[in-house]
């Protein structure tokens, strides 16, 4: 079997120019983010910071009740080291409100909502 390749720095430019175009295609000015402390969203800011600059992109950090602390922490880190602007959203009520009907619904998938 051949070994796969990739050239990081021609997949991270193709990455932070499709950003790019997008936001400038859907006339915004900014680009907002969940960021939730784990590795896709992290990589998903530091491509919106390398497309957009740090003051067009907001991240949005939406814990639910049932979320580790670390996973805040994270996000809040990552936030951090790029200097873009956080906001923190406590999406329990929401997620409970949606889950009330439904209460053969686990922890997993609760937490994926």
């Amino acid at each position: 079997m051949e070994e796969l390749t990739i050239d990081t720095v021609k997949v991270t430019d193709y990455l932070s120019d499709f950003l790019r175009a997008q936001v400038e295609k859907a006339g915004k000015g900014a680009l907002v983010l969940g960021l939730s402390g784990g590795l896709d969203s992290a990589a998903a800011a530091f491509l919106g910071v390398r497309a957009l600059g740090k003051d067009r992109v907001i991240a949005v950090i939406m814990p639910y009740g049932a979320s580790s602390p670390t996973s805040v922490e994270h996000a809040q880190c990552v936030a951090q080291t790029l200097g873009i602007q956080s906001v923190l959203v406590d999406i329990s009520p929401m997620v409970d409100g949606y889950f009330a009907d439904l209460p053969e619904a686990d922890r997993v998938r609760r937490g994926n909502a």
